[in-house]
């Protein structure tokens, strides 16, 4: 065994012993060429769990496809996992689900909520929200707000991180309408961002464009009455894309995440610094954190 596949088991070894927050044990797996027999590669088709429907992709990138990545080219840099302790690699399936479908899950999680409770603009809810899915705390923020966030989060979960997410639906006006999922994948990939930016307490997250995700499968979704969509209540289908970080468990106390992208096509920027408590006696299964006073 190589030291590069060593450190990629290592890695995984100890992610499956901090783990214990929201619910059942995680299953984290990393795909590479050459997996060790200890280590899962990540299944052709994943089963997701009865909560998170997302369909399987049915069409291929387009290979003109325009792909945001740190060098600004649709072809992630190949990924060290040595870079970033504490980061899942970009190939990582946990709890049966690979960054795409998780990013999937997560914009299915943000369009469901109402805008009065949704941190995302034109939302007027806190400005810091997470859902608990098992050991998974996916973290939704106003990232427009212009001032530290402050939130509170669960001891022992792994932690979604957005970074940037365009997507485009059946629901919504141009420029983010496709009326297929053809139509979808290639409105989405008129987005992307430059200027990429993350740390994790003052340490540069390495390669960030690695994590790049060129488009989720297509997935259905609901909004409520008074959505961020500024549509009627309805059913619709989408795919995203984006840079997403799945974190391993931050020990107890606080913590400062900070990320950055700019978008050229929309002349605007998303950009954060979350202060983030992690708190052994939170209570699990809110699906709320503690919103900026």
């Amino acid at each position: 065994m190589n030291k590069h596949a060593l450190s990629q088991v290592l890695t995984i070894l100890v992610i499956f012993s901090l783990v214990s927050g929201c619910g059942s044990r995680a299953s984290v797996k990393t795909a590479t060429p050459a997996i060790p027999p200890s280590v899962t590669a990540l299944p052709a088709t994943a089963t997701l769990p009865p909560t998170h429907t997302v369909q399987p992709a049915t069409a291929a990138l387009p290979p003109t496809a325009t792909a945001l990545a740190a060098n600004a080219t649709n072809t992630p840099a190949p990924y060290d996992a040595n870079s970033n302790p504490g980061i899942l690699p970009p190939d990582s399936v946990v709890q049966g689900m690979t960054y795409a479908e998780w990013i999937a899950s997560w914009w299915k999680y943000v369009l469901s909520l109402p805008a009065p409770q949704n941190p995302i603009p034109p939302g007027t809810g806190p400005d810091c929200m997470l859902q608990c899915v098992e050991d998974v705390v996916m973290v939704v923020t106003n990232d427009w707000k212009g001032a530290p966030i402050q939130c509170e989060a669960p001891a022992g979960t792994m932690l979604l991180i957005p970074i940037e997410y365009p997507e485009c639906s059946t629901l919504e006006g141009e420029p983010f309408y496709g009326g297929d999922e053809a139509e979808l994948r290639a409105c989405v990939q008129k987005f992307y961002f430059q200027d990429l930016e993350a740390s994790i307490d003052g340490v540069e997250v390495q390669n960030l464009g690695a994590f790049f995700i060129p488009a989720t499968p297509l997935y259905q979704f609901t909004v409520p009455d008074n959505n961020i969509l500024g549509v009627p209540a309805a059913s619709g289908e989408s795919v995203a894309n984006g840079i997403f970080l799945m974190l391993a468990p931050l020990s107890p106390g606080k913590h400062t995440i900070y990320t950055h992208a700019f978008s050229a096509q929309a002349n605007f920027t998303v950009e954060k610094t979350l202060v983030l408590t992690v708190s052994e006696n939170y209570q699990a299964g809110s699906g709320q954190v503690t919103p900026t006073p």
